[in-house]
């Protein structure tokens, strides 16, 4: 058997996105996301965890492995902005829906909930999936 190491390396290593599909991967509940300056990190509880039974299913889902992110950032954003929190970025905006309904009852304003109604009424789309926690 190859080993794998768990998210670990991944936090480790700091090629976390933050995403927590490993937390939801994780068949004996060992992960779980917290935030750490303003980011979202897995911590594992390593005597829970069972990957030195050969489960690796957190790495293996893991959208930060085989991607130097660093890197990548280095290479894609030669202009824009920096942000320690956000990341780096090349243009910023904010918004809201106009429907006092949608704004207040959705998350982050209604953005996305609004964006959706509008594809829906003129036909761009035929439905949508979306998740909630």
């Amino acid at each position: 058997m190859i080993y794998k190491p768990n998210i670990g390396y991944t936090v480790k290593h700091d090629l976390c996105t933050g995403c927590g599909v490993c937390e939801d991967a994780c068949p004996s509940h060992a992960i779980h996301v917290d935030v750490k300056k303003g980011c979202f990190r897995p911590i594992v509880d390593n005597e829970m965890c069972l990957n030195n039974k050969g489960c690796h299913r957190c790495y293996d889902v893991c959208p930060g492995i085989g991607v130097n992110l660093q890197q990548l950032t280095r290479e894609c954003f030669t202009e824009g902005v920096a942000d320690e929190l956000m990341g780096h970025y090349l243009k910023c905006f904010v918004g809201h829906s106009s429907d006092f309904d949608i704004r207040y009852h959705c998350a982050s304003g209604g953005m996305v909930s609004q964006f959706l109604i509008f594809l829906l009424e003129k036909e761009y789309i035929d439905g949508a999936v979306v998740t909630a926690f």
